[in-house]
């Protein structure tokens, strides 16, 4: 089973500490929910286990251990943040393929399926400045797909 684990998780973010101690065991298929106020260091938990901000300590294990590379580790994850990293002048086929392309080789009908996937289909040649928010965010988790 896979299990995310956090222990003695401490991040600051210039010359104050965000992140104090925080540790959990989440097994694979169920959520956690993060609750705090606004500043209170949510986001940077997310992006410090992301690899997207540095941690000064603590440790990290997936699947009952700490990962050998953690730099694979992290290029193995998924994060979407509050803003969608879409480039408002393409579409969202062109997105996908843009930001599948800067990883790896796209392999064909990968796109059109992960945007089936969301029901983005039916404005998936529309420029995403045109879009709703809700529609971005579908855009955004199909990328995750890909």
């Amino acid at each position: 089973m896979n299990t995310l684990s956090l222990s003695n998780w401490h991040v600051f973010r210039g010359e104050r500490q965000v992140l104090r101690g925080v540790g959990f065991d989440l097994q694979g298929g169920r959520c956690l929910q993060v609750l705090g106020d606004n500043g209170s260091g949510k986001t940077t938990l997310l992006r410090s286990i992301a690899g997207l901000v540095p941690r000064e300590a603590g440790e990290l294990r997936w699947c009952g251990a700490v990962p050998a590379d953690e730099g694979q580790f992290h290029a193995d994850l998924g994060y979407l943040g509050h803003d969608p990293p879409l480039k408002a002048d393409l579409d969202a086929r062109e997105n996908l393929a843009f930001a599948l392309r800067v990883r790896r080789p796209v392999v064909a009908g990968e796109i059109d399926a992960a945007l089936a996937r969301v029901g983005a289909q039916a404005y998936a040649d529309r420029p995403v400045r045109t879009l709703s928010a809700g529609q971005r965010r579908r855009i955004a988790f199909a990328a995750l797909l890909c």
